[in-house]
């Protein structure tokens, strides 16, 4: 046991039952000191030894001084002093016992990946002869000595899995009664499944399939069965009646919905895309499914992948229905899939290293992600690209790389889409080559797995262990070795042995294929239908992988591949700053001040439009390629964990950091070379302006993420994004008057309206625009009347003058003329848009009105990102 010293108690914890130390009053300790979370400490007992674990808080936790990760379990050890919250402040929480329990011996299985606390748990073992004869011991099940035991990759759980998918503390598994076990989820990166579904906390009974990393276990009556991995001991190339199938496809039958012009030839309601397909594929073997176009290949591909659900049959890998377990069995099976879903800018090590800090748990330590990816470059042969740019490397190369992705997690069970597509034959013998090796094992891989690829290439057919071909209609007209295709078609079908003349005999005559070939040897049998799911699910819904360290990877990802693209580094940088210097072309020589002659008292504003539409363009153009240009990766990425949350958060933040940058550009460089006053609304005119402009930015590179997920083509978004410039600029305020009714309301829908509002207000361009218009209108006139009274006053002062002259008197005083100064009142100007009115009230109002398009796209983006990772 062990005992903790808080705040002067002394507390020993129930190893059966949680233990959080926090601030809330349901915690099991409740602090007062106001640096402590409301959860803020959880304290675990794993049946060997006791762990500490911080629950990402605001101050943290510190022991020995340092703080630990947020998240991260750290084994509680005599002595220790832990504080929580504020150094200074915070509650410090004493080890006043020794938490480890005696050595408990421990059984260690190598084969499966296992090291076992036999203490804790008893291990069912299984002896029998391996495909060549040879002796196998592998571990088939367990059954618990404690009613506590726990599953993780850390040393002191009762069942320690060796998978780089498992976290250090994943589950706990508390004994209810015979047959009946409760899991939980410790916050585990990569989630405990039950039945294929992500849980929580759920009570098991006998049948249920727990899932942790890559191990299945099915729950007995005693303990926990292991579901046995894909080819474990297998040989490539032995007699497939002595190893069970890694991969069984049976019966399996999809169908879609006809159309009307379909139906009016006489087509059924339902079209067949595969027809009672059947195979099983042995472990540790590479199949190669081909056919002509239409055959249903791609079909055959999303059902093997549990993507699509067959109308009937059933694909099972492992004896798991590939439908029901596509979630957990998401890092057992890798899919590689025919445009390469990596960035180009990157290196292979770079991409391989942002890879596994996705798809590995959040524990997972620098070390074991490197190697990890140094393990996946050597499996591919890419030591001597791994420093390469991507797009410095040849199809082959890339198509490797795209693999090593695939194969950090060390599949079982590897898909891949048309490969060799495009690449010239000499490629396509050294993809097909390779792909036979990572079937068969190596040197450092000696385990081997399933590999099964979908190709139109026939030209090396021999690299593949069996070939599945399929004709129009997902018809099965030859599976078997390669070595026996071309025989089979020149003899029952009296055929020829060229593929063209096999290709168009099939697609030809489908029904006769299918015929000819259930009547060989070669045809394979359906398994029964095998039901997988025992009972509902009644637990409660599951954490999902944290949002910020996938953020902070991808955010990491993106400003390299910033920096990486020099062409887009050089236009980010140059572009503020033409923008700022474009502003001369204006010729403002009083610039953002208020202009002494009527033919310039627009300039300000048009200053103004050019900082605004510079902002719209620097925020919206690099963003509205960003998502559409990299959907295949997304999609990818969101199929093992990625949450869309955390990829839309990753692409604001980068572009909201280059728009600030870019927005202290713009403003330094066009107030340099521009006359303007010193202050605003609130303080001094630089800071306001470079709060507009940013805020103008990021609204817009906001919008243009959103057109960027909205679309289907990168070529759909480029005449999209012209027109919603075109509106920015033409509703914004400052090119047309926008009060006319109508125009007036629809230029509340776009954000340089709002955005150029803001601007004026800083500037005051009622004031210095459309009041200083009327000063100067005011000033003509009263210059024109002054004249013509100087003018009446002057004749009559000649003419008095004349007149006395003519009666020999003195001439009379000149009078002067009666001078008009037409007083203008700003506050009253009818002209006076209310949107610019220079007052804090409307300029807060105004920019909340820009934060309201920012959430709402940035909501509407993420709606499509979540449809799109489905």
């Amino acid at each position: 046991m062990i005992t903790l010293e808080i705040e002067g108690r002394r507390i020993t914890p129930d190893p059966a039952q949680p233990f959080v130390v926090g601030r809330a009053p349901d915690a099991s300790v409740t602090v007062a000191s106001p640096t402590v979370s409301r959860q803020h400490l959880q304290v675990l007992f794993d049946g060997a030894r006791w762990w500490g674990r911080d629950l990402n808080t605001l101050n943290g936790t510190l022991v020995a001084g340092s703080r630990v990760p947020a998240g991260h379990a750290f084994p509680l050890r005599p002595g220790m002093d832990l504080v929580l919250g504020a150094a200074a402040d915070g509650v410090r929480v004493g080890v006043l016992a020794s938490p480890a329990s005696p050595a408990s011996p421990e059984g260690a299985d190598p084969a499966a990946g296992l090291t076992v606390n036999l203490a804790a748990v008893t291990v069912v073992r299984e002896h029998a002869p391996d495909a060549d004869g040879a002796p196998r011991t592998t571990t088939r099940g367990f059954v618990p000595r404690n009613d506590v035991l726990t599953i993780g990759r850390g040393p002191g759980n009762s069942i320690v899995v060796h998978d780089p998918l498992v976290s250090v503390l994943h589950a706990r598994l508390t004994r209810l009664g015979p047959g009946r076990l409760r899991v939980e989820d410790l916050g585990s990166t990569n989630g405990t499944f039950v039945n294929g579904v992500r849980v929580r906390t759920h009570d098991l009974v006998a049948g249920d399939v727990l899932t942790v990393g890559k191990m299945f276990l099915r729950v007995t009556h005693d303990g926990l069965q292991r579901i046995a991995q894909g080819g474990a001991g297998a040989s490539p190339g032995a007699p497939a009646r002595t190893q069970p199938p890694a991969l069984s496809v049976s019966a399996v039958t999809f169908t879609v919905p006809t159309n009307r012009a379909e139906r009016d030839k006489g087509a059924d309601k339902r079209k067949r895309l595969l027809d009672r397909v059947t195979f099983h594929v042995p472990p540790r073997s590479l199949l190669a499914v081909i056919g002509p176009s239409g055959a249903g290949k791609s079909t055959m591909l999303k059902s093997m992948t549990g993507a699509l659900r067959p109308d009937e049959g059933q694909v099972l890998f492992n004896g798991l229905d590939m439908a029901v377990f596509a979630d957990s069995l998401a890092h057992r099976v890798g899919m590689v899939p025919q445009d390469d879903v990596v960035h180009l800018e990157l290196t292979a090590r770079q991409a391989l290293a942002y890879a596994a800090r996705l798809r590995f748990p959040d524990d997972t330590t620098a070390a074991e992600r490197a190697a990890a990816v140094e393990w996946a470059i050597r499996e591919l042969g890419l030591t001597q690209h791994a420093d390469t740019r991507i797009k410095q490397l040849s199809g082959g190369q890339r198509k490797r790389v795209s693999t090593a992705m695939e194969l950090l997690t060390k599949p079982d069970l590897l898909f891949l889409d048309e490969p060799t597509s495009g690449l010239d034959p000499n490629l396509d013998r050294e993809v097909m080559e390779l792909l036979r090796d990572l079937a068969h094992g190596s040197a450092q891989s000696p385990e081997g797995r399933t590999v099964v690829v979908i190709t139109h290439s026939t030209a090396n057919l021999d690299k593949a262990d069996n070939v599945l071909l399929l004709a129009p209609g997902g018809k099965v007209a030859y599976f078997g070795p390669p070595s026996g295709l071309q025989d089979f078609f020149a003899g029952p079908l009296r055929g020829d042995r060229t593929f063209a003349s096999i290709y168009e005999l099939i697609s030809r005559q489908p029904d006769a294929a299918q015929a000819a070939f259930a009547g060989t040897r070669l045809a394979q049998h359906p398994f029964p239908y095998q039901r997988q799911l025992p009972g509902g699910l009644a637990g409660a819904g599951a954490p999902r992988k944290r949002l910020l360290p996938q953020t902070l990877t991808l955010l990491s990802r993106q400003a390299r591949l910033l920096v990486a693209d020099r062409s887009l580094l050089v236009f980010t940088a140059v572009l503020p700053v033409v923008m700022g210097l474009l502003t001369l072309a204006v010729g403002a020589p009083e610039g953002f001040g208020p202009a002494a002659e009527m033919k310039r008292v627009g300039y300000p504003r048009i200053l103004l439009v050019v900082l605004v539409f510079g902002a719209v363009l620097m925020g919206m153009v690099p963003a509205v390629r960003q998502l559409v240009g990299e959907r295949p990766i997304y999609r990818r990425e969101a199929g093992i964990g990625l949450r869309p949350g955390a990829y839309l958060t990753s692409k604001v933040l980068l572009l909201g950091v280059v728009s600030l940058i870019q927005s202290v550009l713009l403003v330094a460089v066009a107030l340099a070379v521009n006359p303007h006053p010193e202050t605003g609304v609130f303080g001094p005119l630089a800071a306001e302006l470079t709060i507009v402009v940013f805020a103008v930015a990021w609204v817009s590179a906001s919008l243009g993420l959103l057109l960027s997920a909205a679309v289907s083509t990168s070529e759909q978004v480029m005449p999209l994004m012209v027109v919603v410039l075109m509106l920015q600029l033409v509703l914004c305020g400052g090119v047309f008057s926008v009060s006319a009714p109508g125009i007036n309301q629809a230029s509340w829908l776009v954000p340089s309206r709002w955005g150029f509002a803001l601007g004026a207000g800083s500037l005051d361009l009622n004031v210095s625009v459309v009041c200083q218009q009327q000063r100067l209108a005011k000033a003509k006139e009263d210059a024109e009347v002054n004249r013509q009274a100087r003018e009446a006053t002057d004749r009559a002062n000649a003419e008095a003058a004349d007149s006395a002259r003519a009666r020999g008197l003195p001439a009379p005083a000149p009078r002067e003329p009666e001078v008009r100064a037409t007083v203008v009142d700003c506050a009253a100007i009818e002209d006076a848009d209310p949107l610019w009115a220079a007052t804090p009230e409307v300029w807060l109002r105004n920019l909340g009105v820009l934060a309201l398009f920012f959430v709402a796209s940035n909501a509407g983006t993420h709606a499509v990102l979540r449809r799109q990772a489905r």
